[in-house]
């Protein structure tokens, strides 16, 4: 009796044992929690937790924490964040804020982790999303896209009065001319209904006409926005309102947004972003495209880039999770949750020639691929970058507004921005 008592008892500690290493198989213990400050803004915010939370489905090993804060607080929560001693594992990063944080010392150089992983191809990454993110030679974030500006036109609006679509290599005379034939009063009481484009971007400008805001993108020393060349492109840009009146003034604007504007048929042509395609494809009323060619040229063809990608915290207590967790969202599984919001050009070339990517709306996407060829990076590598940003907005609205010439206001450019990179 005692023996099989005996027996039953080893039998049920075995069977015991058996169990509990079958729980520990299919439930991993938790070892880590690491946070990922989300940048808000734009529905984008979705993508990126859907996007951590595919990741833990992955790596149950590892809990990430999504903490969502607004857009325009988001730079500097971070910042307290870090100079508080808790500091964010991963974090959401712009291009013309890699230098400043990467000076501050905020985030990691990537070199160390790229060296030791096996699994990520490099290669796969069109090369200008990561010049954007590099600094002093060492990379310090993952770009999950490009971003950069195209024409998108009102179909219908060129159909009307038999305008054809430009289709050949344009120039700033082509494209003032259709943007004077597609402005109209449409109600003759001399007021105009319909613009023939919106404003045109002064600093991508300056760069098609082969100017450019300092001597040189990777160490800039002197400003010399004011050439011959810089001059021209700012008065284009502000004739396109004041002179010839086929775009909207800024104090139009004030009462009403390109975006409504083009979407309500009052705009024919519209620099805009692939982060519109979630709302145009609402539109009704016409159809729309966007032009397969680059932005009309000055003097030379420019296609200014900008982009975002993930970071990692200088302070991170989990830099191996922190790593797997951006290295995810940054790669395929993660970019293709953000393909499917509609709001980014992936910076992962096999992606950007999938089908999903491609899939309309619009009904044709190629160029935003046909494009990335013209991409050029403008953001110079300085850790001033957002205080000379400040200063070029603040001075060039005084041109804008009609209250200083350009050469006036290109010439105070240079003295405050050659003082700025003076200061130590």
């Amino acid at each position: 009796m005692k023996t099989k008592i005996g027996l039953v008892i080893i039998l049920s500690m075995v069977i015991a044992t058996f169990i509990g290493c079958a729980r520990k198989e299919s439930q991993p213990e938790v070892k880590e929690t690491i946070v990922f400050m989300v940048r808000g803004g734009a529905d984008i915010d979705k993508s990126f937790i859907e996007a951590a939370n595919n990741f833990m489905k992955e790596h149950p090993e590892i809990i990430v924490k999504s903490e969502v804060i607004p857009d325009q607080y988001y730079f500097q929560k971070v910042l307290t964040a870090i100079a508080g001693g808790s500091p964010p594992d991963v974090i959401c990063m712009t291009d013309d804020r890699t230098s400043y944080f990467a000076e501050k010392g905020a985030i990691s150089d990537l070199s160390s982790f790229l060296a030791k992983d096996k699994e990520i191809d490099m290669s796969q990454y069109y090369p200008i999303s990561l010049k954007m993110f590099q600094y002093k030679g060492n990379l310090y974030a993952l770009p999950y896209d490009l971003g950069f500006y195209l024409m998108f036109y009102n179909k219908n609006l060129f159909d009307a009065i038999s305008l054809p679509y430009p289709k050949s290599d344009w120039t700033w005379d082509d494209y003032l001319e259709l943007a004077k034939k597609l402005t109209k009063d449409t109600n003759g009481d001399g007021r105009i209904d319909q613009y023939g484009t919106n404003p045109y971007l002064i600093i991508d400008a300056i760069h098609h006409n082969g100017g450019a805001i300092f001597d040189d993108i990777e160490n800039p020393t002197r400003c010399v926005i004011d050439s011959p060349e810089a001059i021209e492109a700012i008065q284009f840009c502000i004739d396109l309102y004041s002179k010839y009146h086929v775009c909207p003034t800024p104090t139009e604007l004030v009462t009403q947004s390109l975006e409504d504007m083009f979407m309500t048929g009052r705009l024919a042509m519209s620099l805009d972003g692939h982060w519109r395609i979630p709302i145009y494809k609402n539109i009704k009323a016409f159809k729309w495209a966007v032009i397969e060619l680059p932005m009309p040229r000055g003097k030379k063809n420019f296609l200014g880039a900008g982009g975002g990608g993930f970071s990692i915290s200088k302070g991170t207590k989990h830099p191996e999770a922190a790593w797997k967790l951006l290295k995810y969202l940054a790669g395929p599984k993660g970019q293709e949750v953000l393909i499917r919001s509609g709001l980014i050009v992936p910076s992962l070339e096999p992606l950007a020639n999938s089908s999903l990517f491609l899939a309309p709306p619009p009904e044709d996407k190629k160029p935003f691929i046909k494009n990335i060829s013209y991409l050029n990076w403008y953001n110079y590598k300085t850790s001033k970058w957002l205080e000379i940003s400040d200063i070029l907005n603040r001075e060039l609205e005084f041109s804008r507004i009609g209250q200083r010439s350009v050469p006036e206001t290109c010439s105070v450019i240079v003295k405050k921005l050659n003082a700025l990179l003076s200061e130590k």
